[in-house]
C-alpha cells in the first residue's frame, strides 16, 4: 500500500468511526450525529450565531444547515430572536433545554476523546493534532487553487 492509499484509508476509517459514534451518542437526545457540531458551536458562542455564520464555521452547505436548524428549532433546543420583518442573519441561541443537552453531550465527547487517545502521551497527541491541522489546511488550499 502506498502512502496515499494508507492516508485515504486511515482518514476514511476515522471519519466512519466518528460518524458512527456521533450518531450513537446523539440518539439518546433524539438528535442526529450532524447536530453535534452545530450545538457545540452555539454553546461556545452564547451570543448566538446566524445560519450563514454556522455554515462557515461548520463547513456546511446552506440547505443542510437550514434543515438542521429547523429540526433543532422544532425540538425547542435552539431559539431565534424575533426581528421585525428581518428574515436572515438573525442569531440562533441555545434554549435552557439546549444548554442542558450540550452539557451532557460535552461529557460524552470528553469520554470519547479520552478513550480514543488513551495510548498516546501528551506530546504525541499534540503532534498528531498539529499534523492533522496542517494536512487539512493544505487540502483546503489545494481545493481553492483548483477553483481559481
Amino acid at each position: 500500500m502506498n502512502r496515499y492509499e494508507e492516508f485515504v484509508r486511515s482518514i476514511t476509517a476515522l471519519n466512519r468511526c466518528i460518524t458512527r459514534i456521533e450518531n450513537d451518542a446523539m440518539k439518546q437526545f433524539d438528535l442526529h450525529g450532524a447536530d453535534e457540531l452545530v450545538l457545540m458551536e452555539l454553546k461556545y458562542h452564547p451570543e448566538g450565531l446566524s445560519s450563514s455564520e454556522l455554515c462557515r464555521i461548520c463547513e456546511s452547505d446552506k440547505g443542510a444547515m437550514s434543515r438542521t436548524l429547523a429540526r433543532l428549532l422544532g425540538k425547542g433546543i435552539i431559539e431565534q430572536e424575533k426581528a421585525d420583518g428581518k428574515k436572515y442573519g438573525i442569531p440562533m441561541r441555545l434554549t435552557d433545554k439546549g444548554i442542558a443537552v450540550t452539557d451532557e453531550m460535552e461529557k460524552i465527547i470528553r469520554k470519547i476523546v479520552e478513550a480514543s487517545s488513551a495510548d498516546m502521551d501528551e506530546e504525541s497527541r499534540h503532534h498528531f493534532y498539529q499534523a492533522l491541522k496542517e494536512i487539512t489546511a493544505n487540502m483546503k488550499k489545494l481545493i481553492r487553487e483548483e477553483k481559481a
